[in-house]
């Protein structure tokens, strides 16, 4: 059975609890869940009920975080707008709601560059949700990798290749002891980067750019050395493979552990992937996902 925890990992109320479904729900629409999933979290099997829907207004009424780091104006309509309707075929209403989703109805900010953010726990990213952006969007393998990094790794000195939004180095960074550098080859997946290492209180020096046909070497004695090196959902693109490989073996053969997590969503881009690490005699080993989530609400994981 899964349970909710906070981001130390301390236990939440139980599942029934209406406090409790509100946080999660309010949880994720902070870090961009469908309108579907916002909704099945705040009122499984569609059960509405008043409390859960007073609790829900209340905390995103009062949340910091998405006061300061709105997510985009079109999503927040949408999942006020569900939710105000779905409460009203159920025979609730609740007129703070209501006057946030009339705020978000009048906001004026909704092209496809207007700045928006996600939210995982205490790490706030700013993102660009278009299509055409790989760098600059929140990748699932990112949510399962940062899950592992908090449960499992303990101090140390941290290295994230194709860090994108940047999500599992900056959460690492947060925790006392560890010593995490982003790296994107990306210019402008860096300058986002930055954006976001400031957001959450952290120097901007902590992003360096690194393509993977430079030289590993040079980023090592600048950054390192790191004990660990993160990467997920960053090889996307078969041409990538090998550099990617030889990034990887140089990483192993000075004393870091590689820790990859990646969807796989075209078997024939992952085909090329496996092969040039296997023709650097590098192998995976598969390790367990954990059971409990720190920063994913337990119904989303």
């Amino acid at each position: 059975m899964s349970v909710s925890v906070d981001d130390t990992g301390a236990q939440l109320p139980g599942d029934n609890d209406a406090e409790t479904r509100a946080t999660d729900a309010v949880r994720e629409l902070k870090r961009g869940a469908s309108c579907k999933d916002v909704l099945e979290t705040l009122w499984p099997s569609d059960a509405v009920d008043e409390a859960s829907l007073e609790a829900f207004a209340r905390l995103l009424r009062n949340d910091a975080t998405l006061a300061r780091c709105p997510p985009k104006p079109s999503y927040l309509r949408q999942v006020l707008a569900k939710t105000v309707s779905k409460a009203t075929d159920a025979g609730y209403t609740d007129d703070a709601l209501c006057e946030e989703l009339a705020q978000a109805v009048v906001r004026d900010d909704d092209d496809e560059d207007a700045a928006s953010h996600v939210a995982l726990g205490k790490v706030v990213m700013r993102t660009v949700d278009r299509a055409n952006e790989v760098g600059l969007r929140l990748w699932p393998a990112a949510e399962v990798l940062v899950e592992w990094a908090l449960s499992i790794l303990s101090p140390s000195r941290v290295l994230e290749l194709g860090a994108g939004l940047g999500l599992v180095g900056l959460a690492l960074a947060r925790r006392p002891g560890f010593r995490v550098t982003l790296t994107d080859g990306d210019a402008r997946v860096c300058a986002n980067l930055r954006y976001n290492a400031a957001l959450n209180d952290l120097d901007e020096d902590v992003v360096k750019q690194f393509r993977w046909e430079e030289d590993f070497g040079e980023l090592w004695n600048e950054a390192g050395p790191f004990d660990v090196v993160l990467a997920a959902d960053c090889v996307y693109d078969p041409a990538l493979a090998p550099p990617f490989a030889a990034v990887v073996d140089q990483a192993l053969k000075r004393g870091a552990d590689v820790v990859l997590a990646n969807a796989v969503r075209n078997p024939e881009t992952w085909r090329v992937v496996v092969e040039a690490l296997a023709a650097r005699d590098l192998i995976f080993e598969d390790l367990a996902c954990v059971q409990v989530p720190r920063l994913v609400p337990a119904r989303a994981w």
